[in-house]
Formats: structure tokens, sequence, C-alpha cells
């Protein structure tokens, strides 16, 4: 995440915070990258209070499930790693409830799962964390999309170790194995 420091530092310069984008899904891509880029590189930043609080705004009011999800997944992790757990469910709900259109890609429809079996780890609800795991990677087979399927294999891991499944847990460990050999350093290193 080092590059992204530096991009950082030229916010002050393009006075952002001000700026009319042209659509508000192009204001919604942008605000999200800004705080995706404090929160996994420069969490301490002084202004990421004002970016996440904008992007929580901007989630809530898109009318692109494809966008909402997408930010919401990323808000999540943010609550979760930093306590707000009334936020956390606060996305989750959002996601859940969120009337599912034919407009919807199948990368929207694994991250709904992801949302919900990472949030289910820091809950304890350990069953419906491993179900959304399944669900996820039946998804992921069906349509060949496997970016999310390092970390789905990790969250269902945690949720199946803290049921005492160790049957699960292996065979989750196992699949992990396949998608850790030529993943990439992030891939490797979440777990």
């Amino acid at each position: 995440f080092k590059p992204m420091v530096k991009w950082l530092a030229y916010l002050d310069i393009l006075q952002m915070e001000d700026f009319e984008f042209p659509t508000p899904e192009i204001e919604s891509r942008v605000v999200m990258s800004i705080f995706n880029a404090m929160s996994f590189g420069q969490p301490d930043h002084p202004d990421i209070a004002r970016w996440e609080e904008r992007a929580f705004k901007l989630m809530q009011g898109s009318s692109d499930i494809n966008l909402r999800v997408q930010n919401g997944l990323y808000l999540l992790a943010y609550y979760l790693w930093t306590g707000n757990h009334a936020r956390a469910a606060f996305i989750v709900k959002q996601i859940q409830e969120t009337p599912l259109s034919k407009g919807i890609s199948p990368l929207t429809l694994i991250g709904i799962k992801v949302v919900q079996a990472f949030h289910c780890i820091f809950t304890a609800e350990c069953e419906p964390g491993v179900k959304a795991v399944q669900e996820a990677l039946q998804i992921a087979e069906e349509t060949g999309v496997h970016i999310w399927d390092n970390h789905l294999l990790c969250h269902g891991i945690a949720s199946a170790l803290s049921m005492g499944d160790f049957v699960a847990t292996d065979a989750l460990l196992n699949k992990l194995l396949g998608t850790i050999k030529g993943g990439k350093r992030f891939d490797i290193g979440y777990c």
C-alpha cells in the first residue's frame, strides 16, 4: 500500500472535498477509492473520518446495487477492524435487505455472501457464516468468478473452527491450499 501514501498527499492540493462530479456513480467510485487508500494504506490519516462519512452516505444513496455492495464491503471491513460494530451491523442489514435485480452481477452476489460471512466471524454466528461461504463458493463455481475465493475460505475456516467443526475446517483448508498456489500476495497473506 506504499504507493497510495504518495497519492494521498495530493488530496489537499486537489481540494477533492469541494469537487463536483459529473455523476453520482463517479463520485461514489472516487470517494470510495480515496477512503480505501486511507483505510488500507494510512488508517491514521487525519481526514479518514470525513472520507468514511462521505463514503457511507454515498453507499446508502446509491441506486446501483453492484456499486452499493462493493462499497458496503469495504466499509464493513473498516468498521469491523475499527470496532464500530453498530455501523457494521447496519451495513450488513442494508445489503441483505437490498432487493436483487436482473442487473446484479455474479461478483455482487458473491460480495453479499462475503459481507455476511465476514460479519459472522465478529458476531460468533458461525453456522450462518459457513453457509454463506458455501453458497458464495457455489456461485463462484457456477459463474467462474473466483476473485473472493481465498477470503471466503478464510472466513469459512474461522467460523468452522469456532464451531469446533473440524471436518468442515479440514475441507475448507484443503480448498484454500488450492487457491494459495499461484495466488496474489494480498490473498496469501489474508488468512
